[in-house]
């Protein structure tokens, strides 16, 4: 429809009548096209996407503030699909002429979220650091050089950014970059923090800007964080920092990162975590990456000892009264208050040859301390894949996801995978694996990105699928899970 000629005949009809109906883009949502997504609202905070097309394309495009939706050349059609819209969050009713934000065309596919590590110092110094925070292996970049590369993240359509590090809140100009998101248009999703410099003077001000970002705090079991951190104190700081963030109702999560040594607290940790007020938490194994080699030769542990420390706490979950949203990685999510749980590891949806062989890869990227564009943290501080990765200090961050060497490692195909690893194409699990995880399977060649992920064979020929439904059905009748696809080839478990 010409969306001009509505304009003017909405003027021409008196746009202040009680009856008009005018619609905007709802606030924190963009309205874009991407080079993969050819109409789209996104929620910039719960970086979910609604694709548009016919109707609802043609609705959008008249949310602008201006086009009165009750005028009787508006199709009955547009009304409802915009009606719908509105019911879905993407559309608000507003005044005439209010605000509106308009379409976007971007050059680049959908990108929803960075995780940046904004500097590469810290002030702690953990013995299981990706990317080696203790000596500040990475550095960081400049406040100029920070927000050249926000803007450039709003040139690209990206939605939010989580802040993490080394320790984020060390940089002296931290809210300086903060105010340049918001001035941007990029959402601060999350902080991660060691917790050392969290305080109400921050919270203040994040607050006094309208932000509330999640914050993230690992803390790695109780009785051996200050072991794994490298301070003293650090885990009775650390309780006290999230029963700050409580009281003043920041959402806070955090991560535990499992070795030989700290398997056994597993259940009191996650407990404790619940105590203070975490919303949720995820269960990692230790990588043998960055500081982690150097420290913990002596206490890695291997991933069927992770899979059987999951099992044997599966049921103190539910008997615990299901007290925290729960990752227990590479095998299955819990949830808060409910019976319902979903293997992680278990890929639901169709197999698709061109989909990306990590999908999480192709909608979040990470961004290191020195500008450097990896796939993602884990990743980030692997010697043999330094040479995959894209400098901002020499390309701008369009090309970095467009043409570069980082944009053709990290958007390697399913189908790319399978020709590198021909016995992964004639599995049995290959519909429900897909590639695994890249960061586990570098563990095994440092320099291969398609190399396979072993851990993830260990999880299913080790039956661990059968294994957590045999056990749950005998420990606890009532769980239930809601993701395992009706024809997954589940097997007799082996006596």
């Amino acid at each position: 429809m010409n969306i001009k000629a509505l304009e003017l005949a909405t003027r021409a009809m008196h746009p202040e009548a009680a009856d008009a109906l005018y619609y905007r883009i709802a606030p924190n949502r963009t309205y874009g096209g991407w080079s993969d997504l050819a109409a789209a609202i996104v929620d910039r905070r719960s970086l979910t996407y609604v694709r548009l097309e016919g109707l609802r394309k043609a609705a959008a495009d008249l949310a602008n503030g201006r086009v009165n939706f009750n005028l009787p050349i508006v199709p009955e059609q547009i009304r409802s699909a915009a009606g719908k819209l509105e019911q879905q969050g993407c559309l608000e009713r507003c005044a005439y002429g209010a605000p509106a934000e308009g379409f976007r065309q971007y050059d680049n596919h959908l990108i929803l979220s960075a995780n940046w590590a904004v500097t590469g110092r810290c002030n702690f110094k953990c013995k299981h650091c990706f990317l080696s925070a203790p000596g500040a292996r990475f550095g960081e970049l400049s406040t100029e050089d920070c927000k050249r590369i926000i803007r450039e993240m709003a040139e690209i359509g990206l939605q939010a950014v989580s802040m993490t590090g080394g320790e984020a809140l060390i940089r002296s100009d931290f809210m300086e970059l903060v105010d340049e998101l918001v001035k941007n248009g990029i959402h601060l999703k999350s902080i991660s923090s060691n917790g050392a410099l969290v305080n109400d003077r921050l919270l203040d001000q994040l607050e006094d800007r309208g932000l509330k970002p999640t914050f993230f705090m690992s803390f790695d079991g109780v009785g051996w964080h200050d072991w794994l951190r490298g301070m003293e104190g650090a885990e009775k700081m650390l309780m006290g920092k999230f029963e700050l963030l409580a009281k003043r109702g920041f959402k806070t999560g955090s991560a535990f990162t499992m070795h030989r040594l700290n398997r056994g607290v597993l259940r009191e940790s996650i407990n404790r975590l619940a105590s203070v007020g975490a919303q949720s938490a995820i269960i990692n194994r230790m990588l043998n990456f960055g500081e982690w080699r150097q420290y913990g030769q002596d206490f890695n542990i291997t991933h069927r000892e992770v899979f059987e420390t999951y099992l044997e706490y599966l049921p103190h979950f539910f008997e615990d009264g299901m007290p925290i949203d729960l990752f227990l990685n590479r095998m299955i999510s819990l949830h808060k208050g409910s019976y319902d749980y979903q293997f992680s590891a278990v890929k639901s949806a169709p197999a698709c040859g061109e989909e990306c062989v990590c999908r999480a890869m192709y909608r979040t990227l990470f961004i290191n301390g020195d500008g450097k564009v990896a796939p993602c943290i884990s990743i980030a501080g692997i010697d043999g894949q330094q040479k995959n990765f894209a400098d901002l200090a020499q390309m701008s961050l369009k090309q970095a996801v467009t043409d570069s060497e980082f944009s053709r490692c990290a958007y390697r195909t399913v189908e790319d995978y399978e020709a590198h690893n021909p016995e992964c194409a004639a599995c049995a699990y290959r519909s429900y694996c897909r590639g695994g995880c890249r960061a586990q399977a570098l563990e095994f060649d440092e320099n291969d990105f398609l190399a396979m992920d072993r851990h993830r064979c260990e999880f299913f020929f080790g039956q661990y699928v059968e294994r957590v439904l045999a056990r749950l059905a005998e420990t606890v009748p009532q769980a239930r899970c809601t993701n395992l696809p009706a024809d997954y080839p589940l097997k007799p478990l082996a006596e």
